[in-house]
């Protein structure tokens, strides 16, 4: 698992985001949740690659999924302590 800090406005604290290519989250589930109680600081985003599902409930986190017919799976678990504004993006035009 990746873990990058970037830094933010001299206001704020750095944030904190997470990448994972998973290849299957239900299997991973227990162990991300007991490596992210494991850390001091937690993340603020986990992005999550090759999910293979479409619905993903994470304690602590919101989660926004895509998973289409064939396709692996990919999500972004937003810290609920983080506010955030959900976009539609218009995608006729090339294949998500």
């Amino acid at each position: 698992m990746q873990s990058h800090t970037v830094k933010m406005a001299s206001i704020t604290k750095a944030f904190r985001a997470w990448q994972w290519n998973c290849r299957g989250f239900n299997p991973k589930k227990a162990a991300l949740q007991q490596f992210i109680r494991s850390q001091a600081e937690k993340p603020h985003v986990i992005l999550l690659q090759e999910t293979l599902v479409a619905d993903l409930p994470f304690t602590g986190y919101k989660a926004e999924s895509l998973r289409e017919d064939k396709g692996r799976g990919v999500a972004i678990l937003i810290n609920k302590k983080i506010p955030y504004i959900r976009h539609e993006l218009r995608t006729s035009h090339c294949k998500v």
